[in-house]
């Protein structure tokens, strides 16, 4: 398994080591040998991203952060807001924000 596996999916349970799953409504025992390929993603890492909003033209009046789990969001708007200063804000599930 390669890249982020969310908790509670599928492919987080496999890596746990559970003995079956459920697919289409079954319980598929799991008969393969499971091995997480540390170091890659399909998803920029930090750098990639401080990088890239590097090039921003217009400092952004808020910027949204909705990366991987609560822990890496955090540490990802840490990073932005000392790098350029900018207001960055981290949602909730199901938050609600009016965009002007």
């Amino acid at each position: 398994m390669c890249g982020f596996q969310a908790a509670g999916t599928r492919g987080d349970r496999l890596l746990r080591g559970e003995d079956k799953i459920k697919m289409f409504g079954q319980m598929v025992p799991i008969r393969a040998e499971i091995v997480r390929l540390q170091n890659t993603s399909a998803h920029a890492d930090y750098e990639e991203i401080l990088a890239w909003l590097g090039g921003v033209k217009q400092v952004p009046k808020k910027l949204f952060i909705t990366y991987g789990e609560n822990d890496a969001s955090a540490a990802l708007k840490e990073k932005i807001e000392k790098r350029y200063g900018w207001h960055c804000y981290v949602p909730s599930y199901l938050d609600d924000e009016l965009l002007d």
